[in-house]
């Protein structure tokens, strides 16, 4: 049994920006999830009414309670319910007869525990059919909408507005996949965990972020999909517009099975999903993490539309690794033009490489950096990706050297300022350049995250030029699949 939509239409208003949120199964235990919930929502400023239901208790946290959602008036968008899986079918017909419009089941014990979860969702579909309810879950984690100050998740996670759009079969993952994208300076737009989707879908939650204006990339981890002909009309319509980007687990039999346990989720063939994902122009995520380094290129800069990339670097070493790599995942280290290298040779030592990859060997003067990086985006490269010269770990090891040449504290201060100063100063330069040249500029820097976390929320930075080189060809992808569907 699945829902009917033949004579109803979905409503994402009530789910992603819901004018009232009820929650059902709320007490005065912090260590109950109704509890936590709610105090993340509150915590989180949402702005709208909230309204808490437990028979047995007046105020919870101070916020009135109500024995049961037909004791509140009107209409309400959303509610949570936070009741074991055999608990919660009086409740949704209480939710039916209130004109309930959406509902976040988060209790497991479904499909995923085998043939009795089975019967438990047949029975919630007829309810929520027979009501036009729609369930969101079960076995969720929740929802969240920064630009709405909407946090209604397990978590105490507080993602920052951006405009990346993520749904999750897997509460956990996609959960903490946030939380480190905002150590990163990544915002999302929304996100759900769609957990077992016994009514809205991964389909359903795609087709809605490909209209919605706040999202300008997408990310998915499935684990099975319910509807793969859906999927493929859907993704074939967002990808010329918008790119989407899927981490696709349950690939071997071990992860299949996995997957059954954990969502009820039927991976599927591998190779079909992935032949499918050719077909509609989806990027694949080699691993979870990978889904981040894509996201955050791909919702910050500008298109990569050609293969030849220039390279900037502090140090011979790393520039060979990061040209090897570009060049084994498809793309070109061209030779730089006579022009680029007149130019370079006014501001850098007779001794310099006289070549892309263009190597610094060591040049402190940060000037002449950024000078050569002017040089290099003007040079005609269709990307550009810049090693090492963020200064990073220096600060640490400023500190150290205090102790050994016994550097007053305030000059050393003043030092570390410095660097502060001049490392930002390059991040902005990038940043500008991007913004003028319309082309990516990729940095990679191995330092701290303190010392990073400011510069991320500017540019695109990775720890390692392997990663660089492996988004720079996927964003290269992206682009010409989508000139061929422009074709068409």
């Amino acid at each position: 049994m699945v829902l009917n939509l033949v004579n109803w239409k979905l409503d994402f208003s009530s789910v992603f920006t819901p004018k009232n949120v009820a929650i059902i199964g709320v007490s005065p235990n912090f260590m109950k999830w109704g509890a936590i919930i709610a105090a993340n929502i509150v915590i989180g400023g949402y702005k709208e009414k909230l309204f808490l239901v437990n028979p047995k208790h007046k105020r919870i946290y101070g916020i009135r309670s109500f024995p049961s959602i037909k004791d509140i008036r009107g209409i309400i968008d959303l509610v949570y319910v936070a009741l074991p899986s055999t608990k919660i079918f009086n409740v949704l017909e209480e939710c039916g007869e209130a004109g309930v419009k959406s509902c976040v089941i988060i209790a497991g014990g479904f499909s995923e525990i085998g043939h009795d979860g089975r019967d438990l969702e047949k029975e919630v579909i007829k309810i929520a059919n027979n009501y036009k309810i729609q369930i969101i879950g079960p076995n969720t984690m929740g929802i969240c909408n920064p630009h709405h100050k909407f946090y209604g998740l397990m978590p105490p996670i507080n993602p920052i507005p951006g405009n990346i759009g993520f749904i999750s079969q897997s509460g956990n993952l996609g959960t903490q996949l946030m939380s480190l994208g905002e150590m990163q300076g990544i915002g999302f737009s929304k996100f759900v965990s769609s957990g077992n989707e016994i009514m809205l879908r991964t389909e359903d939650y795609l087709e809605y972020l490909g209209q919605d204006p706040d999202t300008k990339v997408i990310l998915c981890y499935i684990e099975g999909l319910r509807d793969g002909k859906k999927f493929l009309e859907v993704a074939k319509k967002i990808t010329p517009h918008k790119p989407i980007i899927v981490y696709k687990a349950g690939k071997t039999a071990a992860g299949s099975k996995a997957a059954h346990s954990h969502t009820g989720s039927i991976a599927g063939s591998w190779v079909i999903i992935q032949s499918m994902f050719k077909q509609a122009g989806v990027i694949e995520a080699s691993t979870s993490l990978e889904l981040l380094d894509l996201a955050k290129a791909f919702s910050k800069l500008p298109p990569l539309k050609g293969k030849r990339i220039g390279i900037l670097s502090w140090g011979g070493g790393w520039a060979v690794v990061c040209a090897d790599h570009l060049m084994q995942v498809g793309l070109e280290v061209p030779p730089l033009s006579e022009v680029a290298i007149e130019d370079l040779n006014k501001i850098l030592p007779p001794y310099w490489s006289k070549s892309n990859p263009i190597d610094l060997v060591g040049t402190l003067d940060r000037r002449n950096q950024l000078k050569s990086l002017k040089i290099l985006s003007d040079s005609g490269m269709d990307g550009i990706v810049v090693l090492g010269v963020l200064t990073g770990l220096a600060f640490e090891n400023l500190k150290k050297y205090q102790q050994i040449v016994n550097i007053p504290e305030e000059d050393l201060q003043v030092l570390i300022k410095e660097f502060e100063k001049t490392d930002m100063r390059f991040v902005k330069n990038i940043k500008k350049l991007v913004d003028i040249g319309k082309k990516p500029i990729v940095a990679v820097a191995l330092s701290s995250e303190e010392v990073q976390e400011e510069y991320k929320k500017q540019i695109v930075i990775y720890s390692q030029p392997e990663t660089a080189a492996n988004v720079l060809s996927k964003m290269y992808q992206y682009y010409q699949n989508k000139l061929k569907k422009e074709k068409k």
